[in-house]
């Protein structure tokens, strides 16, 4: 039956095999508001996409050293690859696309979630302590949802 329904509409055959694409460049992402709430009034400083395999990274940067904000996105990366290296090593679930949960250290505050088929990591690189950086959680899941909404 859902090959006669298939065969029908060539056009939703296709649409359910497209696979999510990765965007090339980060920097275009609408969020300054919720990178400036986090301290960071830089320029963005897109990184190339890289192809390991079959798996396709774009990332940027905003801010430099030890104090910065970063935004990674996977793309053609299996879902319970990413889970298993990335969402399962955080404890605090998030309500962020299929899945998603954050950790906050001495280090900064990470996010990860799986979004529309692609995995995303978003991170603060702030040097201090653990209760310190507690502050910056709802700010950095801001950031979250708003490149959630727009990969």
């Amino acid at each position: 039956m859902l090959a006669v329904v298939l065969a029908a509409a060539p056009g939703l055959a296709a649409s359910r095999a497209r696979k999510p694409a990765v965007r090339s460049n980060l920097c275009t992402l609408k969020i300054a508001k919720q990178v400036h709430a986090l301290g960071m009034y830089g320029k963005c400083t897109p990184h190339r996409a890289a192809k390991v395999g079959s798996m396709i990274i774009a990332s940027a940067d905003w801010g430099t050293g030890p104090h910065g904000v970063g935004i990674t996105v996977y793309g053609d990366m299996p879902k319970a690859t990413f889970r298993a290296e990335f969402v399962d090593r955080f404890r605090t679930v998030v309500r962020i696309g299929s899945f998603a949960r954050y950790v906050t250290a001495p280090a900064g505050v990470a996010l990860t979630a799986w979004v529309r088929g692609l995995g995303l990591f978003v991170d603060l690189r702030h040097d201090s302590t653990t209760a310190k950086n507690r502050a910056y959680r709802a700010r950095l899941l801001a950031l979250g949802r708003a490149v959630a909404k727009q990969i």
